[in-house]
């Protein structure tokens, strides 16, 4: 397979990726429901970290290969068991994505392509699953 294949690039690589997360965090950071999951985090930090996800998600060549929903619910295990994070947050932040990726005038097909890798890590979040 091609790198010009590859999701990751065709959404628009690395500099398109940072906008879309920088929309993203704006919205994330703007409802009160979400925003205190957010709370002493450093944004910029936050910013490189998921930008670095998304690319090892779209890209088909990364040499991390995909994430899998165990590694998402270790990665996550404190905010789940702790604070509470649990799939109506997650389904909150994948619509949040869906959004932000249209308005960084990303092809509606190439969103539903990069929403449906990310809707698989979906059961990381369920708090009923103890890991």
């Amino acid at each position: 397979m091609e790198d010009a294949e590859c999701l990751f690039v065709r959404l628009g690589g690395r500099g398109v990726l940072e906008k879309f997360v920088d929309m993203l965090f704006r919205k994330v950071l703007a409802d009160p429901a979400l925003s205190i999951f957010f709370k002493g985090v450093s944004m910029d930090r936050h910013t490189n970290h998921l930008v670095a996800f998304f690319k090892i998600l779209f890209d088909i060549t990364s040499a991390y290969g995909k994430f899998n929903v165990e590694a998402m619910a270790v990665a996550h295990a404190q905010l789940i068991r702790e604070k509470g994070v649990g799939l109506e947050q997650f389904d909150q932040i994948v619509r949040m994505m869906e959004e932000s990726f249209l308005e960084v005038d990303i092809l509606p097909d190439l969103v539903e392509e990069a929403k449906s890798l990310l809707v698989t890590l979906r059961p990381a979040f369920d708090p009923s699953k103890k890991r």
